[in-house]
């Protein structure tokens, strides 16, 4: 984008809506005719020196220049009747598709293309946040949603770190409450920075949540993870995994090639799901624990105690692990209603079979509380923080 030519241009982010839906129902072919289709439908929407193509497996972008805002939300509500008013013929029938789309004006809102690609994408998001079949304009985006110039400098270091395999893992022990051994390590994420040095995960990972990166985070930590418990037969590992993965095809898949015939290596893998991630769509979530199930993982509900989960909702997933979230473990010793809490969330788990793992534990008296209340498995830093060495190891010693 250049100012040079004085002229105002809009750039839009066009998603295909429920995509991941479409593909789990009907498979990979059938998205590839749909996109293929709807592809020729913006195509025709678009005005001379206009350009379209495809960015990631649900968007397209399109560059207008020379376009004025009404001329831009003419171009997009076009787009979306046309993707709209048509079903797609494929080999499976006829398929009713919609999408959404996200606009910015350059060089207005936006001075660079960095700058529009990331407000396109948070207009884009905000579609998706009012409906399917939806335009927003980048103006209408809440402000916390706007990434700002550093946000966008650790976005770019990110996806250079991806390409060049410096997201590694980083393992911190889960300890069994009873006798003090390590019963599995977790696994998180790191970004060797461009200095060498560990980059934490809370640096860049809610940047590259909003960026819409995560998946690729997630695909990376499943590799190393796998490759890890392959090495080490001996050993027991979780990952997490985040929202957007929850209903990535394409992470699923990867982890069914990897496991499908290796049922040594799926017992000893434990996958991490948030219980706020959980509840946004617990039909889908449960249908996620399910396939893991089968392949002979075991699923860990994080963070619990954040959310809501009824009684009701923890039968329907039909989780193996809950992990209790550390504000309820922290100065629990001084805290009456945290102690209540657990006891009534440990009465919970022991009656629907799951085993209890809780987080943040930080000192000795934390540990014979959650002791004597029944916890299974504490894990803190005073138990041990996360370190890249492979302290499982008999010739690898902590960090």
């Amino acid at each position: 984008f250049t100012e040079k030519a004085g002229a105002q241009g809009g750039f839009l982010l066009v998603g295909v809506d429920k995509l991941e839906m479409l593909s789990d129902v009907h498979g990979e072919d059938v998205v590839d005719s749909v996109l293929l289709n709807l592809a020729r439908r913006i195509e025709q929407c678009l005005r001379a020196g206009d350009v379209v193509g495809r960015v990631g497996f649900d968007r397209f972008a399109v560059i207008l220049p020379r376009c004025s805002e009404g001329q831009i939300y003419q171009v997009a509500g076009r787009m979306l009747a046309a993707v709209r008013e048509a079903p797609v013929p494929t080999a499976h029938g006829s398929l009713h598709v919609t999408a959404s789309a996200g606009a910015t004006v350059f060089p207005g809102s936006a001075k660079t293309a960095r700058e529009a690609v990331s407000q396109a994408d948070a207009a884009l998001r905000n579609a998706y946040r009012l409906g399917c079949d939806c335009f927003c304009d980048f103006r209408d985006v809440p402000p916390t949603w706007v990434a700002n110039r550093e946000d966008l400098d650790v976005a770019d270091q990110v996806q250079r770190a991806i390409r060049e395999n410096r997201i590694v893992l980083a393992y911190q022990p889960v300890v069994d409450a009873a006798s003090g051994n390590v019963a599995f390590y977790e696994c998180l994420a790191r970004m060797i920075g461009d200095d060498g040095a560990p980059v934490p995960a809370a640096v860049f990972v809610p940047i590259v949540e909003q960026m819409g990166l995560m998946r690729l985070i997630d695909r990376r930590v499943l590799d190393l993870g796998v490759t890890t418990l392959m090495q080490n037969p001996d050993l027991d590992l979780s990952i997490n995994v985040s929202g957007l993965t929850v209903i990535d095809p394409q992470w699923l898949r990867m982890l069914c090639d990897r496991l499908l015939s290796r049922p040594d290596v799926a017992k000893r893998l434990i996958l991490e799901i948030t219980e706020t991630v959980a509840l946004d769509d617990i039909a889908e979530s449960s249908a996620f624990v399910k396939t893991l199930g089968e392949l002979g993982c075991r699923v860990a509900l994080d963070d619990f105690g954040a959310g809501f989960t009824s009684f009701r909702h923890l039968r329907a997933l039909d989780v193996d692990m809950i992990k209790i979230d550390g504000s309820f473990v922290r100065n629990m010793a001084g805290n009456p209603d945290n102690q209540i809490f657990l006891r009534a969330l440990l009465d919970l788990a022991a009656g629907i079979g799951v085993t209890t793992v809780a987080e943040c534990v930080e000192t000795e008296d934390e540990i014979n509380l959650l002791r004597a209340q029944g916890v299974d498995y504490v894990q803190g830093y005073y138990l041990g923080r996360p370190t890249l060495e492979q302290i499982w190891r008999a010739d690898s010693a902590p960090a």
